[in-house]
C-alpha cells in the first residue's frame, strides 16, 4: 500500500471518530477502539479498490488480509479487564478476597471455605454476594470515569 492510501485511511478513520465520538462506549482503551476503525478502513479500501492497490496480488492473499485474525485488540482489551477487575479484588477487605480466592480460583465448595475460614456456610455466601457487589460498583465506577474522561 503506497503512502497516498495510507492517508486516505488516516483521514478516514479521523473522520469516522469526529462523526461519531460518543460511539466510544469507554470498555477499551481508546487506542484500541481506533485501532479497530482503522483496520476496518484498511479492509473496506482493498475491498472496493483491490485493482488498484493489488494489482499484483491474488485473490486469495486479498481474502487472506481481510480475514486476517485481529485477536491482538481483543486479547489487548481482555488484558486490560483482567488488571481492572485485580485491582477491584485488591480493594476488598481480606476476608472478602479471601472467600472469592477459595471460590473462583480454588473451585472449593461454599461448606469448605465454611471450614476454613472458621465461620458459617451463610456467612461465606453473604461475603461473596458482597464481594461481586463490591467488585461490580468498582468496575462501574472506573468504566464511567474511563468515558467521562474520554468524551471530556
Amino acid at each position: 500500500m503506497d503512502a497516498h492510501y495510507a492517508e486516505e485511511i488516516l483521514q478516514d478513520t479521523f473522520l469516522a471518530v469526529c462523526l461519531k465520538p460518543l460511539a466510544y462506549d469507554g470498555k477499551c482503551k481508546f487506542s484500541t477502539w481506533l485501532c479497530s476503525i482503522a483496520k476496518n478502513k484498511i479492509v473496506d479500501k482493498y475491498r472496493t479498490n483491490k485493482k488498484f492497490i493489488c494489482d499484483d496480488l491474488s485473490e486469495s492473499i486479498i481474502e487472506s488480509a481481510e480475514e486476517l485474525d485481529w485477536s491482538v485488540a481483543e486479547q489487548y482489551e481482555k488484558n486490560e479487564r483482567k488488571e481492572m477487575i485485580q485491582i477491584c479484588i485488591d480493594k476488598l477487605s481480606p476476608s472478602l478476597r479471601e472467600a472469592m480466592f477459595w471460590v473462583f480460583y480454588q473451585e472449593r465448595k461454599v461448606e469448605e471455605i465454611a471450614e476454613i475460614q472458621d465461620c458459617s456456610p451463610n456467612t461465606i455466601k453473604t461475603r461473596l454476594f458482597q464481594s461481586r457487589k463490591k467488585i461490580r460498583h468498582c468496575l462501574e465506577r472506573a468504566y464511567t470515569t474511563t468515558k467521562l474522561g474520554a468524551i471530556l
